[in-house]
């Protein structure tokens, strides 16, 4: 019987800062512009929690029932993998995780009702739907599309701008440049982390058939592919602090920035996949510094 361990496990927590970051980034943005809900800003919050566990589990569900989590894969031991959960268990839990995000996100809805039109809110709601059946139909669908290479498409979309632009909009009502700008950048960080995980595992995935990007590219090409979506991450944000940020203390943001030049050096001097092990697990945390660094730094123009 699986205890609360072996769930935690699977749920893996490693990946919540840079899930959570694009919601939070978004509604710093909001909170610079006007005063905010904040019951709205952390249902935006719960809700990405519940939908990343859920797409965790189904990525671990769906891997494990097309064989490519298996004894030559490279990451971290999985939870069906190792044994610790069966596949009955996992479904069980993707149902009541669906659920409660669908009801976290009708909750989340009702709180921004004010600020949005009804067309909006059924946009949105159409957007939480989507969400739940791409974290669903990335590897366990029976036709999984991040088997054939479109899983950079869907990261960059929902946890880029659908992420920032989306919490900025249920806050206040519309969609402005700077949330689609810094949306856009940090989408590029997360499918940066998305591809170092795939370049990871490259040899196992070809072998499988998980015909991903990073297969399909080969390892120069991914590595150029990886460093063009890390600098133009970076690049948009360097760009937004130049153009907007006047005071000493906002420019404390580069800290972040200044690593993501450093871990494409790493990225490209490294020969051995294993050792992207170590770099996925900076990049994840480095993005998610970069997305509340900028977003913090919007609130010290007076310091």
């Amino acid at each position: 019987m699986a205890v609360m361990g072996d769930w935690i496990w699977a749920a893996r927590p490693r990946t919540l800062p840079l899930a959570l970051s694009g919601l939070a980034l978004g509604n710093l943005i909001a909170a610079h512009r006007q005063d905010i809900h904040l019951g709205t800003a952390a249902l935006s919050i719960a809700t990405a929690f519940l939908l990343q566990v859920f797409s965790n589990l189904a990525n671990d569900l769906g891997d494990y029932s097309h064989g490519a989590d298996n004894q030559y894969r490279l990451g971290p031991p999985r939870a069906l993998q190792s044994g610790r959960l069966q596949p009955a268990q996992v479904k069980y839990a993707l149902w009541l995780l669906g659920g409660l995000a669908f009801l976290t996100g009708l909750w989340l809805l009702w709180s921004a009702r004010e600020a949005l039109s009804v067309w909006v809110l059924a946009a949105m709601l159409g957007l939480g739907l989507a969400s739940i059946a791409a974290a669903y139909g990335y590897t366990a669908s029976k036709k999984p599309y991040g088997y054939q290479g479109l899983g950079d498409l869907s990261v960059m979309f929902f946890f880029g701008p659908l992420a920032v632009t989306g919490a900025y909009l249920l806050q206040t009502g519309r969609v402005d440049w700077p949330a689609l700008a810094l949306g856009l950048g940090f989408g590029s960080l997360a499918t940066g982390v998305l591809n170092l995980n795939n370049m990871r595992d490259v040899d196992n995935d070809r072998a499988c058939g998980k015909m991903t990007l990073a297969v399909r590219l080969g390892p120069g090409l991914s590595k150029v592919y990886h460093s063009i979506l890390v600098l133009a991450g970076g690049g948009i944000f360097l760009a937004y602090g130049l153009i907007n940020f006047d005071s000493l203390a906002q420019y404390l943001f580069l800290t972040p920035l200044t690593l993501l030049v450093r871990h494409c050096i790493k990225v490209i001097r490294t020969s051995e996949p294993a050792a992207f092990n170590l770099q996925l697990k900076e990049l994840s945390l480095v993005s998610a510094a970069c997305a509340l660094s900028i977003g913090t730094a919007l609130h010290l123009s007076h310091i």
